[in-house]
Protein backbone atom coordinates (compact mmCIF):
# COMPACT_ATOMS: atom_id res chain seq x y z
CA UNK A 1 0.00 0.00 0.00
CA UNK A 2 2.70 2.69 1.22
CA UNK A 3 4.52 1.48 -2.10
CA UNK A 4 1.79 2.11 -4.16
CA UNK A 5 1.31 5.82 -2.47
CA UNK A 6 4.91 6.61 -3.52
CA UNK A 7 4.34 4.99 -6.86
CA UNK A 8 1.68 7.50 -7.27
CA UNK A 9 3.55 10.52 -5.75
CA UNK A 10 6.31 10.38 -7.87
CA UNK A 11 3.98 10.06 -11.19
CA UNK A 12 2.22 13.06 -10.47
CA UNK A 13 5.69 14.90 -9.05
CA UNK A 14 7.65 13.69 -12.20
CA UNK A 15 5.14 13.28 -14.48
CA UNK A 16 1.73 14.47 -14.28
CA UNK A 17 2.64 18.18 -12.89
CA UNK A 18 5.50 19.04 -15.20
CA UNK A 19 3.10 17.52 -18.50
CA UNK A 20 0.56 20.11 -17.31
CA UNK A 21 3.00 23.22 -17.36
CA UNK A 22 4.71 22.12 -19.93
CA UNK A 23 0.87 21.98 -21.87
CA UNK A 24 0.55 25.41 -20.83
CA UNK A 25 3.81 26.64 -21.72
CA UNK A 26 3.12 25.64 -24.75
CA UNK A 27 -0.22 27.23 -25.54
CA UNK A 28 1.21 30.64 -24.10
CA UNK A 29 4.38 30.44 -26.77
CA UNK A 30 2.14 30.59 -29.27
CA UNK A 31 -0.47 33.11 -28.06
CA UNK A 32 1.28 36.14 -29.40
CA UNK A 33 1.74 36.04 -33.11
CA UNK A 34 4.20 38.45 -33.19
CA UNK A 35 7.92 39.16 -32.48
CA UNK A 36 7.54 41.77 -29.14
CA UNK A 37 9.04 45.09 -29.27
CA UNK A 38 12.47 45.06 -27.16
CA UNK A 39 14.44 42.69 -26.83
CA UNK A 40 12.53 39.65 -28.60
CA UNK A 41 12.46 40.83 -32.44
CA UNK A 42 16.32 41.01 -31.48
CA UNK A 43 16.83 37.91 -30.47
CA UNK A 44 15.21 36.16 -33.14
CA UNK A 45 16.61 37.65 -35.81
CA UNK A 46 20.19 36.84 -34.63
CA UNK A 47 19.00 32.89 -33.65
CA UNK A 48 17.32 33.27 -37.36
CA UNK A 49 20.86 34.44 -39.17
CA UNK A 50 22.45 32.18 -37.37
CA UNK A 51 21.02 29.74 -39.47
CA UNK A 52 22.73 30.95 -42.54
CA UNK A 53 25.84 31.93 -41.35
CA UNK A 54 26.42 29.99 -37.80
CA UNK A 55 30.36 31.36 -37.40
CA UNK A 56 29.13 34.57 -35.31
CA UNK A 57 25.37 36.55 -34.73
CA UNK A 58 24.33 38.88 -37.08
CA UNK A 59 21.19 41.26 -37.13
CA UNK A 60 21.88 42.38 -40.34
CA UNK A 61 23.69 39.90 -43.14
CA UNK A 62 25.77 43.53 -44.63
CA UNK A 63 27.32 46.20 -42.95
CA UNK A 64 24.83 48.85 -43.07
CA UNK A 65 25.42 51.29 -40.64
CA UNK A 66 29.15 52.02 -40.72
CA UNK A 67 31.18 51.70 -38.04
CA UNK A 68 27.74 50.26 -35.87
CA UNK A 69 29.53 47.07 -34.38
CA UNK A 70 32.33 48.99 -32.77
CA UNK A 71 30.01 51.68 -30.81
CA UNK A 72 27.18 51.25 -28.58
CA UNK A 73 24.69 51.45 -31.20
CA UNK A 74 24.54 47.33 -30.85
CA UNK A 75 20.49 47.65 -32.46
CA UNK A 76 22.11 48.28 -36.05
CA UNK A 77 25.50 46.37 -35.74
CA UNK A 78 25.97 43.71 -38.27
CA UNK A 79 28.35 41.73 -35.98
CA UNK A 80 26.35 40.74 -33.18
CA UNK A 81 28.30 40.75 -29.83
CA UNK A 82 25.99 42.49 -27.31
CA UNK A 83 25.30 39.65 -26.04
CA UNK A 84 26.91 36.02 -25.41
CA UNK A 85 25.69 33.29 -27.64
CA UNK A 86 24.78 30.43 -26.03
CA UNK A 87 21.14 31.14 -25.63
CA UNK A 88 21.20 32.72 -29.35
CA UNK A 89 22.47 29.29 -31.09
CA UNK A 90 19.78 26.88 -28.64
CA UNK A 91 17.03 28.82 -30.35
CA UNK A 92 18.52 29.01 -33.99
CA UNK A 93 19.07 24.90 -33.48
CA UNK A 94 15.48 24.44 -32.85
CA UNK A 95 14.37 26.53 -36.06
CA UNK A 96 17.54 24.51 -37.68
CA UNK A 97 15.10 20.93 -36.71
CA UNK A 98 11.68 22.40 -36.74
CA UNK A 99 11.65 25.01 -39.15
CA UNK A 100 11.91 29.00 -38.50
CA UNK A 101 8.66 30.86 -36.89
CA UNK A 102 7.73 31.89 -33.76
CA UNK A 103 6.64 28.51 -32.11
CA UNK A 104 9.91 27.18 -32.59
CA UNK A 105 11.82 30.19 -31.35
CA UNK A 106 9.71 30.33 -28.27
CA UNK A 107 10.03 26.56 -27.64
CA UNK A 108 13.60 26.37 -26.01
CA UNK A 109 11.81 29.06 -23.50
CA UNK A 110 9.15 26.76 -22.65
CA UNK A 111 11.49 23.92 -22.22
CA UNK A 112 13.71 26.38 -19.39
CA UNK A 113 10.27 26.91 -17.56
CA UNK A 114 10.12 22.97 -17.59
CA UNK A 115 14.12 22.54 -16.33
CA UNK A 116 13.53 25.49 -13.88
CA UNK A 117 10.56 23.29 -12.09
CA UNK A 118 12.80 20.19 -11.99
CA UNK A 119 15.64 22.16 -10.42
CA UNK A 120 12.98 24.11 -8.13
CA UNK A 121 11.84 20.61 -7.14
CA UNK A 122 15.00 19.01 -6.55
CA UNK A 123 17.20 22.01 -5.16
CA UNK A 124 13.82 21.91 -1.92
CA UNK A 125 13.76 17.96 -2.08
CA UNK A 126 17.65 18.01 -1.27
CA UNK A 127 17.33 20.23 1.87
CA UNK A 128 14.56 17.62 3.15
CA UNK A 129 11.39 19.06 2.43
CA UNK A 130 8.43 16.95 1.84
CA UNK A 131 8.18 15.83 -1.84
CA UNK A 132 4.65 17.08 -2.36
CA UNK A 133 5.70 20.89 -0.68
CA UNK A 134 8.37 20.74 -3.33
CA UNK A 135 6.49 20.12 -5.99
CA UNK A 136 3.77 22.66 -5.24
CA UNK A 137 6.28 25.55 -4.30
CA UNK A 138 7.85 24.45 -7.41
CA UNK A 139 4.24 24.40 -9.53
CA UNK A 140 3.59 27.42 -8.17
CA UNK A 141 7.09 29.43 -9.10
CA UNK A 142 6.79 28.54 -12.54
CA UNK A 143 3.17 30.34 -12.75
CA UNK A 144 5.03 33.26 -11.39
CA UNK A 145 3.10 35.95 -14.04
CA UNK A 146 6.56 37.57 -14.84
CA UNK A 147 8.16 34.35 -15.41
CA UNK A 148 5.79 33.39 -18.01
CA UNK A 149 6.38 36.99 -19.43
CA UNK A 150 9.65 36.23 -20.12
CA UNK A 151 8.70 33.29 -22.06
CA UNK A 152 6.01 34.90 -24.25
CA UNK A 153 8.78 37.46 -24.87
CA UNK A 154 6.36 39.86 -23.50
CA UNK A 155 8.49 41.49 -21.16
CA UNK A 156 11.75 42.80 -21.90
CA UNK A 157 15.36 40.75 -21.98
CA UNK A 158 12.59 38.14 -22.39
CA UNK A 159 14.58 34.57 -23.77
CA UNK A 160 17.72 35.69 -22.47
CA UNK A 161 16.95 36.58 -18.80
CA UNK A 162 14.64 33.40 -19.05
CA UNK A 163 17.94 31.20 -20.25
CA UNK A 164 20.26 32.75 -17.42
CA UNK A 165 17.92 32.39 -14.60
CA UNK A 166 17.57 28.57 -15.55
CA UNK A 167 21.53 27.71 -15.63
CA UNK A 168 22.04 29.32 -12.49
CA UNK A 169 19.20 27.38 -10.89
CA UNK A 170 20.19 24.21 -12.26
CA UNK A 171 24.10 24.89 -11.18
CA UNK A 172 22.70 25.63 -7.61
CA UNK A 173 20.52 22.43 -8.36
CA UNK A 174 24.58 20.35 -9.20
CA UNK A 175 25.55 22.01 -6.06
CA UNK A 176 23.48 20.91 -3.60
CA UNK A 177 23.21 17.02 -5.45
CA UNK A 178 27.18 17.10 -5.29
CA UNK A 179 27.05 17.95 -1.48
CA UNK A 180 25.13 14.70 -0.95
CA UNK A 181 27.00 12.55 -2.86
CA UNK A 182 30.47 13.78 -4.36
CA UNK A 183 30.76 12.35 -8.05
CA UNK A 184 33.16 13.52 -11.08
CA UNK A 185 29.72 13.60 -12.98
CA UNK A 186 27.79 15.81 -10.94
CA UNK A 187 31.51 18.22 -11.04
CA UNK A 188 31.07 18.25 -14.49
CA UNK A 189 27.25 19.57 -14.74
CA UNK A 190 28.58 22.25 -12.22
CA UNK A 191 31.06 23.30 -14.41
CA UNK A 192 28.85 22.76 -17.63
CA UNK A 193 25.63 24.45 -16.21
CA UNK A 194 28.12 27.44 -14.80
CA UNK A 195 29.76 27.84 -18.21
CA UNK A 196 26.21 28.12 -20.02
CA UNK A 197 25.26 30.93 -17.24
CA UNK A 198 28.55 32.77 -18.43
CA UNK A 199 27.69 32.10 -22.19
CA UNK A 200 24.13 33.25 -21.94
CA UNK A 201 24.94 36.78 -20.20
CA UNK A 202 28.25 37.48 -19.08
CA UNK A 203 30.32 36.72 -15.33
CA UNK A 204 27.13 37.06 -13.31
CA UNK A 205 26.69 33.60 -14.42
CA UNK A 206 29.51 32.99 -11.57
CA UNK A 207 27.09 33.58 -9.09
CA UNK A 208 26.83 29.61 -7.96
CA UNK A 209 30.68 29.86 -7.35
CA UNK A 210 29.96 32.22 -4.57
CA UNK A 211 27.17 30.64 -2.52
CA UNK A 212 29.11 26.92 -2.93
CA UNK A 213 32.56 28.32 -1.69
CA UNK A 214 30.79 30.41 1.22
CA UNK A 215 28.49 27.29 2.39
CA UNK A 216 31.71 25.69 2.82
CA UNK A 217 33.15 27.91 5.05
CA UNK A 218 34.28 26.52 8.01
CA UNK A 219 36.46 26.92 10.84
CA UNK A 220 38.01 30.28 9.43
CA UNK A 221 38.69 28.32 5.50
CA UNK A 222 37.05 26.76 2.53
CA UNK A 223 36.46 22.98 2.90
CA UNK A 224 36.74 20.92 -0.03
CA UNK A 225 38.68 23.36 -2.08
CA UNK A 226 40.22 21.16 -4.86
CA UNK A 227 36.90 19.59 -6.09
CA UNK A 228 35.71 22.95 -6.15
CA UNK A 229 39.14 24.87 -7.87
CA UNK A 230 38.59 21.95 -10.52
CA UNK A 231 35.20 22.93 -11.06
CA UNK A 232 36.08 26.62 -11.97
CA UNK A 233 38.64 25.30 -13.90
CA UNK A 234 36.68 23.47 -16.15
CA UNK A 235 34.09 26.08 -16.41
CA UNK A 236 36.91 28.49 -17.73
CA UNK A 237 37.97 26.00 -20.00
CA UNK A 238 34.40 25.72 -21.67
CA UNK A 239 34.18 29.76 -21.45
CA UNK A 240 37.34 30.37 -22.68
CA UNK A 241 37.58 29.36 -26.27
CA UNK A 242 34.20 31.94 -27.55
CA UNK A 243 36.15 34.97 -26.11
CA UNK A 244 39.45 33.95 -27.54
CA UNK A 245 37.72 33.45 -30.72
CA UNK A 246 36.00 36.55 -30.83
CA UNK A 247 38.57 39.08 -29.69
CA UNK A 248 40.92 37.29 -32.09
CA UNK A 249 38.45 37.56 -35.07
CA UNK A 250 36.63 40.44 -34.17
CA UNK A 251 38.78 42.51 -32.07
CA UNK A 252 36.86 45.82 -32.63
CA UNK A 253 33.75 44.47 -32.28
CA UNK A 254 34.68 42.00 -29.30
CA UNK A 255 36.35 45.08 -27.45
CA UNK A 256 33.12 47.63 -27.74
CA UNK A 257 30.82 44.85 -26.48
CA UNK A 258 32.52 44.15 -23.77
CA UNK A 259 32.97 47.95 -22.70
CA UNK A 260 29.75 48.29 -23.14
CA UNK A 261 28.47 46.16 -20.77
CA UNK A 262 31.13 47.14 -18.15
CA UNK A 263 29.31 50.45 -18.59
CA UNK A 264 25.93 49.63 -17.31
CA UNK A 265 27.21 49.36 -13.39
CA UNK A 266 28.78 52.95 -13.89
CA UNK A 267 26.59 54.90 -16.33
CA UNK A 268 22.88 54.94 -17.27
CA UNK A 269 22.46 53.21 -20.34
CA UNK A 270 19.60 53.79 -22.93
CA UNK A 271 17.66 55.89 -20.28
CA UNK A 272 17.07 52.69 -17.32
CA UNK A 273 17.63 54.93 -14.61
CA UNK A 274 15.62 54.02 -11.14
CA UNK A 275 15.85 55.20 -7.79
CA UNK A 276 18.30 52.43 -5.40
CA UNK A 277 15.21 50.29 -4.31
CA UNK A 278 14.73 49.70 -7.76
CA UNK A 279 15.11 46.01 -7.52
CA UNK A 280 13.64 45.23 -4.12
CA UNK A 281 10.32 46.50 -5.60
CA UNK A 282 10.69 44.32 -8.44
CA UNK A 283 11.20 41.58 -5.90
CA UNK A 284 7.90 43.07 -4.27
CA UNK A 285 5.75 43.41 -7.17
CA UNK A 286 6.64 39.87 -8.88
CA UNK A 287 7.24 37.70 -5.93
CA UNK A 288 5.63 39.15 -3.04
CA UNK A 289 3.59 35.40 -2.66
CA UNK A 290 7.17 33.37 -2.45
CA UNK A 291 8.94 36.40 -0.27
CA UNK A 292 5.49 35.94 2.03
CA UNK A 293 6.14 32.16 2.86
CA UNK A 294 9.60 33.61 4.43
CA UNK A 295 8.37 35.16 7.77
CA UNK A 296 5.49 32.37 7.85
CA UNK A 297 8.10 29.93 7.85
CA UNK A 298 10.09 32.14 10.64
CA UNK A 299 6.68 32.16 13.07
CA UNK A 300 5.66 28.39 12.08
CA UNK A 301 8.95 26.55 12.33
CA UNK A 302 10.31 26.42 16.03
CA UNK A 303 13.63 24.53 15.23
CA UNK A 304 14.92 27.38 12.70
CA UNK A 305 18.01 26.41 10.47
CA UNK A 306 19.04 29.72 9.66
CA UNK A 307 22.54 29.36 12.23
CA UNK A 308 23.37 26.87 8.93
CA UNK A 309 25.98 27.20 6.95
CA UNK A 310 23.99 26.92 4.24
CA UNK A 311 21.57 29.42 5.00
CA UNK A 312 24.16 32.04 5.79
CA UNK A 313 25.39 31.34 2.28
CA UNK A 314 22.77 31.90 0.54
CA UNK A 315 21.43 35.13 2.66
CA UNK A 316 25.13 36.73 1.34
CA UNK A 317 24.92 35.19 -1.88
CA UNK A 318 21.14 37.34 -2.49
CA UNK A 319 22.31 40.40 -0.31
CA UNK A 320 25.30 40.28 -2.86
CA UNK A 321 23.20 40.67 -5.71
CA UNK A 322 20.83 43.13 -4.29
CA UNK A 323 23.27 45.45 -3.39
CA UNK A 324 25.66 44.90 -6.35
CA UNK A 325 22.33 45.41 -8.59
CA UNK A 326 21.37 48.13 -6.80
CA UNK A 327 24.79 49.97 -6.97
CA UNK A 328 24.89 49.15 -10.67
CA UNK A 329 23.38 52.87 -12.54
CA UNK A 330 21.64 50.97 -14.65
CA UNK A 331 18.63 49.01 -14.24
CA UNK A 332 16.46 46.41 -15.39
CA UNK A 333 13.79 44.30 -14.04
CA UNK A 334 15.21 41.24 -14.14
CA UNK A 335 19.05 41.59 -12.98
CA UNK A 336 18.12 40.67 -9.56
CA UNK A 337 16.30 37.38 -10.11
CA UNK A 338 19.13 35.27 -10.69
CA UNK A 339 18.95 34.85 -6.62
CA UNK A 340 15.36 33.19 -7.62
CA UNK A 341 17.11 30.25 -6.38
CA UNK A 342 18.70 31.36 -3.62
CA UNK A 343 15.88 32.57 -2.04
CA UNK A 344 14.13 29.39 -2.35
CA UNK A 345 17.37 27.81 -0.58
CA UNK A 346 16.90 30.44 2.41
CA UNK A 347 13.10 29.35 2.33
CA UNK A 348 13.30 25.06 2.29
CA UNK A 349 16.01 26.09 5.28
CA UNK A 350 14.05 27.83 7.27
CA UNK A 351 10.18 25.76 6.27
CA UNK A 352 8.82 23.58 8.95
CA UNK A 353 9.24 19.75 8.56
CA UNK A 354 5.96 19.24 9.20
CA UNK A 355 2.60 18.13 7.38
CA UNK A 356 0.56 21.15 7.34
CA UNK A 357 3.59 23.25 5.57
CA UNK A 358 1.89 21.06 2.82
CA UNK A 359 -1.32 22.61 3.00
CA UNK A 360 0.38 26.04 2.90
CA UNK A 361 2.09 25.78 0.38
CA UNK A 362 -0.81 23.92 -1.95
CA UNK A 363 -2.56 27.08 -0.77
CA UNK A 364 0.78 29.21 -2.42
CA UNK A 365 0.26 26.96 -5.75
CA UNK A 366 -3.51 27.80 -5.88
CA UNK A 367 -3.08 31.95 -5.35
CA UNK A 368 -0.42 31.58 -7.75
CA UNK A 369 -2.31 30.32 -10.95
CA UNK A 370 -5.17 32.66 -9.70
CA UNK A 371 -2.43 35.26 -10.44
CA UNK A 372 -1.36 34.39 -13.66
CA UNK A 373 -5.16 33.20 -14.83
CA UNK A 374 -5.68 36.17 -16.86
CA UNK A 375 -2.67 35.22 -19.17
CA UNK A 376 -4.57 32.53 -21.23
CA UNK A 377 -7.36 34.83 -22.32
CA UNK A 378 -4.94 37.96 -23.15
CA UNK A 379 -6.16 39.11 -26.89
CA UNK A 380 -2.57 39.99 -28.11
CA UNK A 381 -3.88 41.04 -31.50
CA UNK A 382 -6.23 43.50 -29.69
CA UNK A 383 -4.00 44.80 -27.52
CA UNK A 384 -1.18 45.58 -30.17
CA UNK A 385 -2.65 45.48 -33.91
CA UNK A 386 -0.14 47.27 -35.32
CA UNK A 387 2.63 44.59 -34.48
CA UNK A 388 -0.08 42.44 -35.77
CA UNK A 389 -0.73 44.03 -38.87
CA UNK A 390 2.86 44.23 -39.55
CA UNK A 391 3.24 40.21 -39.25
CA UNK A 392 0.62 39.66 -41.72
CA UNK A 393 2.06 42.18 -44.11
CA UNK A 394 5.61 41.25 -43.99
CA UNK A 395 4.73 36.92 -44.29
CA UNK A 396 2.78 37.93 -47.05
CA UNK A 397 5.69 38.96 -48.71
CA UNK A 398 7.87 35.68 -48.38
CA UNK A 399 8.49 33.93 -51.24
CA UNK A 400 6.79 36.83 -53.80
CA UNK A 401 9.91 38.73 -54.25
CA UNK A 402 13.61 37.67 -55.36
CA UNK A 403 16.07 36.28 -53.01
CA UNK A 404 18.17 39.36 -53.14
CA UNK A 405 15.24 41.95 -52.63
CA UNK A 406 16.02 45.24 -50.57
CA UNK A 407 12.52 46.74 -48.90
CA UNK A 408 13.28 50.47 -47.63
CA UNK A 409 11.62 52.97 -45.88
CA UNK A 410 10.34 50.84 -42.75
CA UNK A 411 9.87 52.34 -39.57
CA UNK A 412 12.58 52.71 -36.72
CA UNK A 413 13.37 49.24 -35.56
CA UNK A 414 10.28 47.73 -37.21
CA UNK A 415 12.23 46.17 -40.14
CA UNK A 416 14.35 44.18 -37.36
CA UNK A 417 11.17 41.80 -37.18
CA UNK A 418 10.32 42.08 -40.67
CA UNK A 419 13.09 40.35 -41.63
CA UNK A 420 12.33 37.76 -39.72
CA UNK A 421 8.91 36.99 -40.98
CA UNK A 422 9.82 37.87 -44.73
CA UNK A 423 13.29 36.54 -45.48
CA UNK A 424 14.15 40.02 -47.24
CA UNK A 425 16.84 42.60 -46.45
CA UNK A 426 14.51 45.42 -44.73
CA UNK A 427 16.11 48.38 -44.15
CA UNK A 428 14.46 51.69 -41.91
CA UNK A 429 14.47 55.20 -42.99
CA UNK A 430 17.66 56.31 -41.23
CA UNK A 431 19.62 53.94 -43.74
CA UNK A 432 22.45 55.95 -44.01
CA UNK A 433 22.17 57.20 -48.35
CA UNK A 434 25.99 55.90 -48.83
CA UNK A 435 24.83 52.37 -48.31
CA UNK A 436 21.43 52.87 -50.34
CA UNK A 437 23.64 54.27 -53.02
CA UNK A 438 25.74 51.31 -53.01
CA UNK A 439 22.90 48.89 -53.28
CA UNK A 440 21.33 50.74 -56.37
CA UNK A 441 24.70 50.48 -58.32
CA UNK A 442 24.38 46.39 -57.21
CA UNK A 443 21.36 45.82 -59.43
CA UNK A 444 19.74 44.49 -57.11
CA UNK A 445 16.39 44.82 -56.71
CA UNK A 446 14.66 47.39 -54.52
CA UNK A 447 10.97 48.39 -53.48
CA UNK A 448 9.66 50.95 -51.32
CA UNK A 449 7.73 50.28 -48.52
CA UNK A 450 4.04 52.48 -48.81
CA UNK A 451 1.56 52.93 -45.42
CA UNK A 452 -1.74 53.86 -45.31
CA UNK A 453 -3.62 56.31 -43.29
CA UNK A 454 -2.86 55.18 -40.22
CA UNK A 455 0.73 54.34 -40.79
CA UNK A 456 0.67 50.80 -41.57
CA UNK A 457 2.55 48.87 -44.13
CA UNK A 458 0.12 48.75 -47.02
CA UNK A 459 2.05 47.75 -49.99
CA UNK A 460 5.65 47.99 -52.12
CA UNK A 461 6.50 49.87 -54.72
CA UNK A 462 9.70 49.03 -57.01
CA UNK A 463 11.90 51.65 -57.72
CA UNK A 464 13.16 52.33 -61.25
Amino acid sequence: MRAQKLKTQLLFIYGAIPLALLALFLYLIQKPDFLFWWDERFHALVAKNLLNYPWIGQLYPLEVFENASTSSAWYNSHIWLHKPPLFSYIEALFMKVFGVGLFQFRFASALSMLLLYFSFLRIQILLDLDKWTASFIAAGLCLNPFLLKLMMGWQGMDHNDLAFITCISLALWMILAYQQKKSTGRLILISLFIAAAVLTKWLAGFLPFLFWFLADYKGGRIQDLAPKLKALGISLILIAPWYIYTFWTFPTEAKAAFAFNQEHFAEVIENHQQPWYFHFHQWGSHFFLLLALIPLALILNKASMKAKPMFRAAAFSVGFVLIFFSLAQTKLPAFSFIALPLVLILLSRLSPKKPFWRYISLGFLLLAFAQMAYLPFVDFADRYPENQARAQFYRSLKGRLSPDAILIGAKEFSNIEAQFYCDYLVLNRSTPSSFLQKMESSQRPIYQIVYDEEGREKELRPLP
